[in-house]
């Protein structure tokens, strides 16, 4: 699905797009300079008994890009993270047009506003890296480029969060074949929810993807492994504003 033509009027590889992406690599190297620390892992990696998923544990984590779809606006938060350090993202997500508006700030208080889909990604300064983006979504100045997760590690982030929705449950029983497993019990702001790791993509040892889940398949949160070594969280709150109305 295209970027609206409001948000992004020319699309082309702009100057904007550039130094966005040059912010994240920015903030992964002053991460890694003498005398700083890169931020812990916040991801569950272990569990006390994790084991092969049920049948109804299967089905509940088949769901989740179904039941998330049917969520019309959903707000996003959290980090990005490889080994140098971590991107703040904050901003909204329409999982059934697979397409969501955040701001991304550096440790270093560099910031950009960013829309995008999972081809495609604009980008503009954002001069108070504190603000909450901007609302409405400006209507002009964007600088587009297409989004390949091999990019940096936020672009990676950035494609799998506007992929997530589904307009179908997955198969449950490749669910379980693929070595899905319930790590443990949980809470996300106080709202039980059960963790589980995703099925393994092929030739993997590890799951990359754990999903934080209600009772009723309802995706509280998401830990990445994007890089295949650190984890990044996002957290998702349901949104009762129109966000990307008139786009």
């Amino acid at each position: 699905m295209p970027l609206p033509a409001s948000a992004v009027p020319r699309p082309r590889r702009g100057r904007v797009v550039a130094v966005a992406f040059a912010l994240a690599a920015a903030a992964v190297l002053a991460a890694c300079a003498p005398g700083t620390t890169a931020p812990e892992p916040t991801a569950s990696v272990t569990a006390d008994q994790p084991r092969t998923v049920t049948s109804a544990e299967a089905e509940l984590l088949a769901a989740v890009g179904f039941q998330l779809g049917r969520r019309p606006v959903v707000g996003v938060a959290g980090t990005i993270v490889d080994s140098g350090g971590a991107l703040a993202i904050n901003g909204w997500l329409a999982p059934e047009d697979h397409r969501a508006y955040a701001a991304i700030s550096a440790p270093d208080g560099g910031a950009f506003l960013t829309v995008w889909t999972p081809t495609e990604i604009a980008a503009q300064d954002l001069s108070d890296p504190a603000a909450s983006p901007p609302l409405p979504i400006p209507a002009d100045g964007w600088e587009s480029t297409a989004l390949d997760s091999s990019m940096s590690t936020l672009a990676a982030g950035q494609q799998l969060l506007v992929s997530l929705a589904s307009d179908r449950p997955d198969n449950a029983q490749l669910v379980m074949q693929g070595r899905a497993m319930y790590l443990r019990e949980d809470s996300v702001a106080g709202t039980p929810v059960t963790v589980f790791a995703g099925p393994l993509s092929e030739g993997a040892t590890q799951s990359n993807l754990h999903y934080w889940i209600t009772a009723d398949g309802t995706l509280l949160r998401l830990e990445m492994r994007l890089d295949g070594v650190n984890w990044s969280v996002v957290d998702f709150t349901d949104e009762t504003r129109d966000i990307f109305a008139g786009l």
